[in-house]
């Protein structure tokens, strides 16, 4: 298997959103992608091909911060947290 990061951050919004999960991933080779899911939507989804995903001018790892993100989500009102994260 293949090993990928939990979480990473888009340097432009993705429909909206800049923070994303990895929920899924899949194919083999070439044809590798990642499912990511809106940090703050969960109704947001992309699927994303491996080579786009490991482009630094369009997407960053987020790797070992991402917990933080996550305990501080949900202590935040959502009308903060949107302006905070998107």
């Amino acid at each position: 298997t293949w090993k990928v990061a939990q979480a990473w951050t888009s340097i432009l919004p993705q429909e909206g959103y800049r923070h994303f999960r990895v929920m899924l991933k899949g194919g083999k080779g070439q044809e590798r992608w990642v499912e990511l899911e809106a940090v703050l939507d969960s109704n947001v989804r992309r699927r994303i091909a491996w080579k786009e995903l490991q482009n630094k001018t369009v997407w960053m790892m987020v790797g070992d911060n991402f917990h933080l993100l996550n305990k501080l989500m949900p202590s935040l009102p959502q009308q903060h947290s949107t302006a905070i994260i998107r």
